[in-house]
């Protein structure tokens, strides 16, 4: 931020923390802030199996819909969202986006409700206090997530307070956190996230939820249908209704808590003229101009 405000560089985009924009406002003279779509589901992923020698073990805890339930309400997402991405991100209420088609707004939402959680967890298999195994990953701040340590502090201290009795796990981003939450084996939840690569449902439902993922542990053969037809399925209003069908079914069965959709932030120089963010990430040079040149 210090070599954009001096002038000695015109653009910062990854390295562009969220909780610089307001001193990027504040100066309307040396720099303007461009904010682009980069819709990305941040996800909070109950791992229904964990790996261990060879094969899997049930956390029986994390298959009961209860306790999945509980875990739903019992996080203070919209907390979150206000506190760690500075007007840049909004709750999400199901796994994909809503600037894609297929969104709906008829999913199951659970707002939090520490109360609600615990009476679940009461009927559960997991009575209260429900000891749960939650990572999160360090060394690395991603444009969905920019902090995940203080994400995971927020929602361990929900949990604690709506019948969990959570225990810590972290791990370096790489090479360890992210191998561990795609083989499933990253605790009983864990905070991970997902940038489309293109502006198809296909890319955020299809790729965790169309055939098995260990990263969930999850297998629904009624799902998993839909999104295979939906895939295929060359009449367009025929496609949004069978994702919209399935989003429904995916937040009813809940194999995992989406949290947030994400807007990444890029910061330029008032001098850089027609420089165009990409909704994947990528910045388009082929436009811009320097100085009017």
């Amino acid at each position: 931020m210090q070599e954009l405000r001096s002038g000695r560089v015109g653009i910062v985009g990854r390295d562009l923390q969220l909780s610089d924009l307001a001193d990027f406002l504040a100066l309307p003279r040396v720099a303007v802030l461009a904010t682009y779509r980069r819709d990305g589901a941040v996800l909070l992923s109950p791992v229904w199996h964990t790996w261990r020698d060879g094969g899997f073990d049930v956390l029986t805890e994390v298959n009961d819909i209860k306790v999945r339930q509980a875990v739903a309400y019992g996080l203070d997402r919209a907390t979150v969202v206000k506190q760690f991405y500075y007007g840049t991100g909004k709750v999400a209420n199901e796994f994909e986006p809503p600037s894609l088609f297929g969104w709906t707004n008829k999913v199951v939402k659970y707002p939090y409700n520490p109360t609600k959680a615990k009476d679940l967890l009461n009927s559960s298999s997991c009575h209260v206090p429900c000891k749960i195994d939650f990572w999160y990953p360090t060394n690395v701040s991603r444009p969905y997530m920019p902090d995940p340590k203080r994400n995971f502090e927020a929602f361990a201290a929900s949990l604690q307070n709506s019948g969990f009795d959570v225990t810590a796990h972290s791990a370096p981003w790489r090479p360890t956190y992210v191998p561990k939450v795609n083989e499933g084996s990253a605790g009983d939840l864990n905070l991970i996230g997902w940038t489309g690569d293109y502006g198809d449902p296909d890319n955020f439902l299809g790729t965790f939820f169309r055939n098995f993922n260990p990263q969930f542990g999850f297998h629904n053969p009624a799902i998993e249908g839909i999104l295979n037809r939906a895939l295929n399925e060359p009449n367009f209003q025929k496609r949004v209704a069978l994702y919209q069908k399935a989003n429904v079914m995916i937040m009813k069965y809940l194999p995992g808590v989406p949290y947030a959709h994400a807007t990444p932030a890029l910061g330029a120089q008032k001098r850089i003229q027609k420089l165009i963010a990409t909704p994947v990430g990528g910045v388009w040079f082929q436009f811009a101009s320097v100085g009017g040149q």
